[in-house]
């Protein structure tokens, strides 16, 4: 081989090579970039999986994770315990909560009663419409700001007149921003609402709640269940002092 070509040859050699070691190092360099997405895709679904799953659920969830309690203060001894199933379109569900309502939240803020409250949503399919599951996405969102009787009365209150099939029953505009600031719901605490109803995050505390109602096999509402009993109570015959002490027989409507 002559000199000419051994030279041509050497050059060839240290092209090769030179190539090669630029493809390594960006192949090194692209496994540092992918590592670093990586840490960081797993840090944001970390922080994003663990907010969902808190946010699941309300901030005042029973242990069950299937209802919503009125007061998280320590009962008294030997309290009763209340459960209440409410469908926001159901008009005696209104009844009721107008004349217990308030009643039931001074209770469990005294720690005489343990009240879990549950929505249901049966008027949905009686009335075409999503009504009673957006309303109770809203009352269960506005836990999280600790308005969730204000909004349960909020909402009762703009309960439409008239059962009327395929009606809208409440606008998302009322749930998602009258309602919130009528019971002070402001600030963070409202973007917070506001993305929490837009996502409709406590799907699975609804999801719960809907299993539980239909375990106890309750057809009717409003209806509810005082220390293992299942008594059905009239919004105009049954008495307020009767969720002061553990019923002994089951009223019915």
């Amino acid at each position: 081989m002559s000199q000419t070509s051994r030279r041509e040859a050497l050059k060839a050699q240290q092209l090769a090579q030179a190539k090669a070691a630029r493809r390594m190092r960006m192949i090194g360099l692209g496994a540092a970039v992918a590592a670093v997405l990586l840490a960081v895709l797993l840090i944001v679904a970390l922080v994003n999986g663990g907010s969902t799953a808190s946010a699941s659920y309300p901030k005042n969830a029973n242990e069950a994770k299937n209802g919503v309690l009125l007061a998280t203060v320590a009962p008294k001894p030997d309290a009763p315990k209340i459960e209440v199933y409410i469908d926001f379109q159901c008009p005696l569900c209104r009844a009721a909560e107008e004349r217990y309502g308030q009643t039931l939240v001074d209770l469990a803020r005294a720690g005489d009663v343990v009240v879990t409250q549950r929505t249901v949503t049966f008027m949905d399919g009686n009335l075409s419409n999503t009504a009673s599951a957006r309303a109770a996405l809203a009352a269960t969102c506005a836990d999280n700001a600790g308005k969730y009787a204000e909004m349960t009365a909020a909402i009762f209150a703009q309960q439409e007149a008239k059962e009327v099939v395929g009606s809208i029953g409440y606008s998302d505009a009322m749930l998602r921003n009258t309602l919130p600031a009528q019971v002070g719901i402001a600030g963070a605490d409202l973007t917070t609402y506001q993305q929490c109803y837009d996502t409709k995050a406590p799907s699975r505390s609804s999801t719960r709640c809907r299993r539980r109602t239909t375990t106890r096999g309750f057809e009717g509402h409003p209806r509810s269940s005082a220390t293992a009993r299942n008594c059905r109570f009239s919004p105009w015959t049954t008495p307020r002092t009767r969720f002061r002490r553990r019923p002994s027989i089951s009223s019915s409507r």
